[in-house]
C-alpha cells in the first residue's frame, strides 16, 4: 500500500516538473527571466524535498538495522560469557 502511494506521489512530482518546465519556457519566451528562474527553483525544490524525505527513510532503516546488529552482538557476548562460567 505504501509503495503504491509512493509511486503515485513520484508520478505526480514528475508530472508537476514537466508542467513547470513548460511554464518556465513560456515565461522565458515572454522575457520574464526573473520569474522564470524563481519558478524553476521553486519547482525543483519539490523534487529535492521528496528525495530528501526518501533518504531520511533510508537513514532510519539503516539506523535500526545497525541497532539490531549491535543488540545481536551483545546477546552473543552474554551467551558466550555465561557458557564459559
Amino acid at each position: 500500500m505504501q509503495d503504491q502511494q509512493e509511486h503515485i506521489l513520484l508520478r505526480k512530482i514528475v508530472e508537476f516538473s514537466l508542467l513547470a518546465i513548460e511554464w518556465v519556457e513560456l515565461l522565458g519566451s515572454l522575457k520574464e527571466q526573473v520569474i522564470a528562474g524563481q519558478s524553476l527553483r521553486s519547482a525543483a525544490s519539490i523534487g529535492a524535498n521528496a528525495q530528501e524525505a526518501g533518504m531520511q527513510k533510508v537513514k532510519q532503516i539503516l539506523y535500526m538495522r545497525l541497532k539490531l546488529h549491535e543488540i545481536g552482538k551483545i546477546k552473543t557476548k552474554i551467551i558466550s560469557t555465561s557458557k564459559a562460567r
